[in-house]
């Protein structure tokens, strides 16, 4: 009894230990991780499966979250168009070959195979194709309604056919050198490699900003340069009337009030020198139109006088 537990025990850990080497949630690894490649070039990707019972490799393309199968590699396997296969049975290595790719090849490839027949599929890792074209940079800002009011603004800078898979995207904001952060990258409908950078802004620093991508030691492509416009909110209306609009208003009102009074003081000056022959020549003290008034009385006496004697 004792032992045939013991092989019972032996039988179960060589099964599991077996089972472990095909469980399906396992991975075969791929080489390269990620390639970048001008259009035209060949591309090769291998699958290290090990020991392989079906002796065939499934190659998949992605797309769309859609896996495509696109090639079998076996050993008696034909070249299917810009496809071909290739297996090194003493490596356990199975390649796929695309001849000339194209701008639509980007995109992710996987393997997968049994390791005996019946069993379920195995997947490797993936590997990332890039087929580089004419890089574009193109910088990303809010509308200008929704920067009204913000304290901090979100920008993107947007890279389209970058010639690597983690390009080196720098930004300028307002003359200072900054660095944002990256999404891992992804693959548009016409193939080409997107990767977009993001940064955080406050609006009272943001004048001026771009963002660039480094080619190379000797080459980069920067974006366009855009200008903050932040707009006006009624606070900065009320900001603008008071620091603008009072003073303003104050010299406009001392200037109407001096041309009054200069019209008044001339409509007086007129009203006193207007009448040249009448009985006052001195509007303020009234002395020639006094004197005058007082010589017809002391003549008008005298001739009373004389009549009386």
């Amino acid at each position: 009894m004792a032992a045939t537990a013991t092989v019972s025990v032996l039988t179960t850990c060589f099964l599991v230990h077996i089972l472990a080497g095909v469980d399906p949630r396992d991975v075969y690894p791929q080489s390269p991780s990620a390639q970048t490649l001008d259009v035209g070039k060949a591309f090769k990707v291998d699958c290290h499966t090990g020991l392989l019972g079906s002796g065939q490799v499934f190659w998949y393309k992605r797309q769309h979250r859609q896996l495509q199968l696109i090639y079998t590699a076996w050993e008696y396997g034909i070249p299917a168009g810009r496809f071909s296969g290739q297996i090194n049975v003493q490596m356990t290595i199975y390649s796929m070959f695309i001849n000339k790719v194209q701008r639509n090849d980007s995109g992710w490839y996987y393997c997968s195979a049994r390791k005996y027949s019946g069993m379920a599929l195995v997947f490797g890792n993936g590997s990332k194709l890039i087929v580089a074209g004419s890089p574009r940079v193109i910088l990303l800002t809010p509308p200008t309604d929704e920067v009204r009011g913000m304290e901090v603004v979100q920008l993107m800078c947007l890279v389209q056919n970058a010639a690597s898979h983690s390009p080196s995207i720098r930004w300028n904001v307002s003359g200072r050198d900054m660095e944002g952060w990256e999404d891992s990258g992804t693959i548009d409908q016409d193939g080409s490699h997107v990767v977009i950078s993001h940064i955080s802004v406050p609006v009272k620093s943001w004048r001026v900003c771009n963002c660039a991508l480094r080619i190379n030691s000797s080459q980069t492509l920067t974006s366009k340069y855009v200008v903050a416009q932040r707009g006006t909110s009624p606070w900065d209306a009320c900001i603008s009337l008071r620091f603008v609009g009072f003073p303003v208003a104050i010299i406009l009102l001392a200037i109407v009030i001096v041309i009054v009074y200069k019209r008044c003081k001339k409509r007086g000056n007129q009203h006193g020198d207007g009448d040249g022959d009448g009985d006052f020549t001195d509007a303020r003290t009234g002395r020639a139109g006094n004197e005058s008034v007082y010589a017809g009385l002391r003549f008008n006496a005298a001739r009373l006088k004389d009549r009386r004697r």
